[in-house]
């Protein structure tokens, strides 16, 4: 009924005043509306982080190892290259001695390395890594 109203008031006001009422709508709900589309974005590159890494240890069952690169996962475990949800580049994949380390750039949609925000230093990505990793230390 609210949004109703507004979209009324907006259609019944001049270019002017549409712009001006369009500009303070956006100002007052443009940060928390970024924050909960960030969150949505960063649960859902949690799950298809978490698909993958299932993927990587099926294809380790099957294989003996991990693949060396995501593209070795194609056609037969997965469909194409799992992608970035931020950057729309394929997700980062090193595969280590004893595991992997998979992860998004994050929002900030910078490679920090596969570090997170309780690393030291902190950093922006989130991460699959088997094993899990050892706490940092300052």
């Amino acid at each position: 009924a609210q949004l109703k109203a507004l979209l009324k008031i907006l259609s019944d006001a001049d270019s002017d005043q549409a712009e001006q009422w369009t500009a303070r709508l956006i100002a007052m709900g443009y940060q928390p509306l970024l924050r909960v589309m960030q969150s949505c974005d960063r649960a859902d590159q949690t799950h298809a982080l978490l698909q993958t890494a299932l993927v990587l240890h099926i294809y380790r069952l099957e294989q003996g190892q991990y693949p060396e690169k995501l593209k070795d996962l194609v056609p037969k475990y997965r469909a194409d290259v799992p992608r970035d949800v931020f950057s729309g580049q394929p997700l980062i994949y090193r595969r280590t001695a004893r595991g992997f380390l998979l992860y998004s750039v994050g929002p900030n949609e910078k490679d920090d390395g596969g570090r997170t925000d309780t690393d030291k230093p902190p950093g922006d990505d989130i991460r699959v890594q088997i094993p899990k990793p050892e706490p940092s230390t300052p």
